[in-house]
């Protein structure tokens, strides 16, 4: 049986539902989960069953004759979900669906006149190969007006009300999403932009690593060198040769332990409010947020911690350092080449 490995993998519904949930619980929306049980792909409320369709059936007719938009119906049925009886509401299917429909026709109609494509949706789009700026509305705008029309679509009180209301397809584990998004979105950037935090994203991007493998050597070299000047130390030369590979490796191990701390505590989940914007404020701007600059400057210490013990116990034991130099030393290490970093708010990054 096909399993859509391949779609899971572009689009992380799981990694999708985790950030949502966060972001949902943090800006006081509502998180619901419909069992896989509703099918609201394949029910039809004009004929009150279940018609089977095919996965290529984007645009099809219900019971009575009117065509809709498969995944616009999916949210509608879903839009229509009472999580208090763990059924559809009926009547609310046949009270809104008219003037739901009015804005799905409307939406069609504004998606073909701007030309825009929606990859697997069975609108078809007429395009002049005389145009050469079909296309050319920037993505933050596009994104601002595709988000109003969606929630002027799921029959919010006004489209600048800041809600949003969003659901997955069933997902592995059986189960779909639907959030509704209340407030604004607290990092200011586009909805469904995917976003990690820079400690995070160094490691996991191998293109960045060009960047920071040669200056963490280079800053390194140039704490070892100049603390062993303050020390005055005989042989400079022969003395770094004889650590430097050492500081470099354990310092990137201090700091790879120092980022799994802070990704293990935002993967820690607490139903409150306070707990979601400690770990947002972590990932993407500490300073926004007195706690977690508290608990960002407490992972940077522990951090520091490391690196003067890895430093102390192993990076300089083929040396003739003394005792005393190589505590000094070491403490030099810990508290210039800590991962300050940390603070760094990431979200400048992705404005």
């Amino acid at each position: 049986k096909k399993r859509f490995g391949k779609s899971i993998k572009n689009r992380c519904p799981s990694g999708f539902q985790t950030t949502v949930k966060k972001k949902f619980m943090t800006t006081g929306g509502t998180y619901i989960e419909v069992p896989n049980n509703y099918r609201a792909s394949q029910y039809d409320h004009t004929a009150d069953d279940y018609i089977k369709k095919k996965l290529s059936d984007r645009l099809y007719k219900l019971q009575n004759g009117t065509e809709v938009q498969r995944d616009w119906y999916s949210s509608f049925l879903l839009y229509c979900y009472d999580y208090k009886i763990q059924n559809i509401d009926k009547n609310k299917c046949t009270t809104k669906f008219d003037d739901c429909y009015k804005k799905e026709k409307a939406l069609i109609e504004w998606i073909k006149d701007h030309k825009i494509k929606v990859l697997n949706s069975g609108i078809k789009i007429a395009y002049q190969l005389n145009i050469r700026e079909i296309d050319c509305t920037s993505l933050h705008e596009k994104q601002k007006i595709i988000a109003n029309v969606v929630i002027g679509l799921l029959d919010n009180e006004s489209p600048d009300s800041n809600r949003l209301t969003l659901v997955t397809q069933k997902s592995e584990n059986d189960v779909r999403l639907q959030a509704t998004l209340g407030n604004h979105d607290p990092t200011g950037l586009p909805v469904g932009t995917v976003r990690f935090p820079l400690y995070l994203l160094i490691w996991i991007a191998p293109v960045l690593w060009l960047i920071v493998i040669p200056f963490n050597f280079i800053y390194d070299s140039l704490v070892v060198y100049f603390s062993f000047r303050k020390l005055k130390v005989s042989d400079i030369k022969s003395e770094y040769k004889n650590s430097i590979l050492r500081v470099f490796i354990m310092g990137f191990v201090a700091d790879f332990i120092g980022c799994l701390l802070m990704l293990g505590i935002d993967f820690i989940e607490l139903d409150v409010t306070w707990w979601s914007e400690l770990q947002f404020a972590m990932a993407f701007d500490p300073f926004r947020n007195v706690l977690a600059f508290m608990v960002v400057t407490l992972c940077i210490i522990f951090t520091a911690i490391l690196i003067y013990v890895f430093n102390y116990y192993f990076c300089f034991k083929k040396t003739s350092l003394s005792l005393s130099d190589i505590k000094k030393t070491s403490l030099y290490l810990a508290v210039f080449t800590a991962p300050y970093l940390l603070y760094l708010p990431s979200i400048w990054f992705y404005r």
